[in-house]
């Protein structure tokens, strides 16, 4: 996904009548940074919005002003977590 304005989201994923967006970055220390589209796309559709998650080059899990970080390891893992909980 990417605005006029140059926001930018690696992932937009549909479930239902919801999405997750996704935001990856290939750094292994988590910046700051790494949430600011996240947080400017969350203001477009906050109604839609199911989650969040930030990938980044890591193992290392948390969750972190409502998005949840991972590393590509656990990515799967965290995607199918927020879908049983959108889906039910």
């Amino acid at each position: 996904y990417r605005d006029s304005s140059g926001t930018e989201v690696d992932l937009v994923y549909s479930l239902a009548d919801k999405v997750l967006a996704v935001e990856i970055k290939a750094g292994e220390t988590v910046s700051s940074s790494f949430f600011s589209n996240l947080r400017k796309f969350r203001k477009y559709i906050p109604e839609q919005l199911a989650g969040e998650i930030l990938v980044h080059g890591s193992d290392s899990e948390a969750v972190r002003d409502r998005v949840r970080v991972t590393g590509p390891v656990g990515f799967v893992q965290t995607l199918a977590g927020l879908e049983q909980e959108v889906l039910g």
